[in-house]
């Protein structure tokens, strides 16, 4: 469908990439230096591009046209019934990712998006059971979305540490949940893109490129990385792991077995950039993906699973 010659093709950006912590006893060459490079492509005679979308020449629909149909509102009562007739995307049962741990209650198999005039819905399912954690275990759901379908702002979703491993696409901000040792603990949004908590509070946001962690790997704090916060009583919080203190306008429901689960998530939850609009509103066209992951606690063992559904590209908030 597309075509890059290394050879031929000039670099148009260079930017360094991921730097994953390895675990013990493991090695890279180059001690981990990454630099990611985008090379000038061009796309294959069965694509054609219009404007910012593409289409498949012998069809007459434009890719993802399922994801931009009618606007749908959802009940969070733990009844799924009114997500049947709503499209996803399906994701591989037992994609294992060789140095996580092989839990279930990471295992995605399903992922689906809608949204009203005020909400954001969303739907995952799992192999296993959402939110289990043992004892003493962590379990995080994150919503990634690309608000400007870029993916140099934002950071790519993934981990500064060995546990996650990343999508394809630029990840500006998110609703999550969080269970610990077997118990809910929050909703909460985060924002990823140019300053931390000072902008976050005042509101004063920015889309750039930012990164999972606030400090880097030679232990120096950044100047832009991922912020967590929850609203009450029309206040913004700062949040952090294991702080209790749901967000208001994020809610959530589980199947009787965990199975499944739905999320409806504020639209004005996701805030304003610093022009004052919107971050997320009607006629906006956004990347959006899931992603699970928990330690392993329940199954005897510390080690963490995770995975993450395929992106959505293009979808409308109609």
């Amino acid at each position: 469908m597309a075509s890059c010659s290394l050879n031929n093709s000039d670099i148009v950006q260079r930017r360094d990439a991921y730097q994953p912590e390895l675990i013990e006893g493991s090695s890279q060459p180059g001690n981990g230096e990454i630099i990611t490079l985008t090379f000038q492509g061009k796309y294959s005679n069965n694509i054609a591009l219009n404007g910012t979308e593409l289409y498949l020449n012998f069809e007459t629909k434009p890719l993802n046209k399922e994801y931009i149909s009618k606007t749908n509102t959802i009940g969070i009562d733990g009844d799924f019934k009114d997500w049947r007739n709503i499209p996803g995307v399906s994701d591989i049962k037992g994609d294992y990712v060789s140095y996580l741990f092989t839990n279930p209650d990471t295992d995605l198999l399903e992922f689906k998006v809608t949204n009203d005039d005020k909400y954001l819905y969303l739907y995952s399912r799992v192999v296993g059971a959402h939110g289990r954690t043992g004892k003493k275990g962590r379990y995080y759901w994150y919503a990634y979305i690309d608000v400007d379908t870029d993916a140099s702002t934002g950071y790519p979703p993934t981990r500064d540490d060995n546990c996650y491993f990343g999508i394809s696409m630029g990840d500006d901000c998110e609703a999550q949940f969080e269970f610990v040792g077997n118990r809910f603990m929050k909703t909460f949004f985060g924002f990823t893109g140019i300053g931390a908590e000072k902008e976050v509070l005042s509101g004063e946001l920015k889309l750039g490129p930012s990164y999972y962690s606030p400090k880097g790997r030679d232990g120096k704090k950044r100047e832009s990385y991922k912020i967590e916060y929850v609203k009450r009583n029309k206040s913004l919080f700062i949040t952090h792991d294991y702080t209790e203190g749901t967000s208001e306008d994020i809610i959530i429901a589980l199947s009787p077995d965990g199975s499944e689960v739905e999320v409806k998530a504020e639209l004005a939850g996701f805030l304003k950039d610093h022009f004052g609009k919107m971050l997320m509103y009607r006629g906006k066209k956004i990347d959006i993906a899931i992603g699970v992951e928990g330690s392993s606690d329940h199954y005897g063992t510390n080690d963490w699973g995770a995975d993450s559904s395929p992106v959505i590209y293009g979808y409308e908030i109609k």
